[in-house]
C-alpha cells in the first residue's frame, strides 16, 4: 500500500466516523433539526461511493449529485431560517427547483471519459451567493451570532474550491493519478474542515438558542 492509498483509507475512516458520530449526536439532542439528518445523509452516500468503488461501478460519480443536491438542501435551510426571511411557500419552490440539475444528471449515463460536473457548479454557484450575500448581511449588523459568520466562512471555503475544481472535473477524474491525487486530497481536507465548522458552530447555535 503506497502513501497516498494509506492517506485516503485513514481520511475515509476519520471522515465516515465523523459524519457518523456528530449526525447521531444531533438527532439525539435536537431531533427537529435537520442537520442531523444532513449528516447521516452524507455518511451513507460516503458507504454507498466505498462499496461501489469497491465493485468497480462508473456510477460512483453520480452518487455525488445526490449529495450536492443534500448540500444544497440544509444550506438553503439554514440560510433561509438564520440569515434571510423568506416566504415557505418559496422556500419549497426553491428546493423543487433545485432537484433538477441532479435529475438530470443522473439521467445522464454518460462513460466515464466524458463525464462532467456541470450540475455541482450550479449548486457550488448558487451557494456560493447565498454565502457572499449572508455575510455582507452580517457585517452590516452592530451585533451577530458570530458562529454564523465562522460557519460562512467554511462554506465559503470549500464550496469556493469546489466551484473552480467543478470546471475541470473530467481532467480530474480521468488525468494522471499522481498529479490530480493531490487537488483531490487537498479538496478532502478543506471538505472535512468544513463539515468541523459547520457541525461546531451549530451545536453552539443551537445551545443558545
Amino acid at each position: 500500500m503506497n502513501i497516498i492509498d494509506l492517506y485516503w483509507l485513514v481520511f475515509n475512516t476519520v471522515l465516515n466516523s465523523t459524519l457518523l458520530i456528530v449526525g447521531l449526536l444531533f438527532i439525539y439532542k435536537y431531533k427537529k433539526h435537520p442537520i442531523g439528518y444532513y449528516f447521516t445523509g452524507q455518511f451513507c452516500l460516503q458507504i454507498a461511493s466505498i462499496i461501489f468503488e469497491y465493485l468497480e461501478l462508473p456510477t460512483n460519480l453520480y452518487l455525488f449529485s445526490i449529495s450536492y443536491y443534500f448540500n444544497y438542501l440544509f444550506l438553503s435551510f439554514y440560510f433561509f431560517k438564520y440569515i434571510f426571511n423568506i416566504n415557505k411557500k418559496a422556500y419549497y419552490v426553491l428546493l423543487i427547483l433545485g432537484c433538477i440539475p441532479m435529475i438530470l444528471k443522473l439521467l445522464d449515463w454518460d462513460n466515464i471519459k466524458g463525464f462532467e460536473a456541470y450540475d455541482w457548479i450550479v449548486y457550488d454557484a448558487f451557494i456560493l451567493i447565498l454565502t457572499f450575500l449572508a455575510i455582507f448581511k452580517l457585517i452590516q449588523k452592530t451585533q451577530f451570532q458570530k458562529n454564523h459568520l465562522f460557519i460562512c466562512f467554511g462554506i465559503l471555503a470549500f464550496f469556493g474550491l469546489d466551484f473552480s475544481v467543478a470546471f475541470t472535473m473530467n481532467y480530474l477524474v480521468n488525468g494522471t493519478f499522481e498529479i490530480v491525487s493531490w487537488i483531490w486530497i487537498v479538496r478532502a481536507l478543506v471538505l472535512y474542515g468544513y463539515f468541523l465548522t459547520l457541525s461546531i458552530c451549530t451545536w453552539k447555535i443551537l445551545k443558545k438558542a
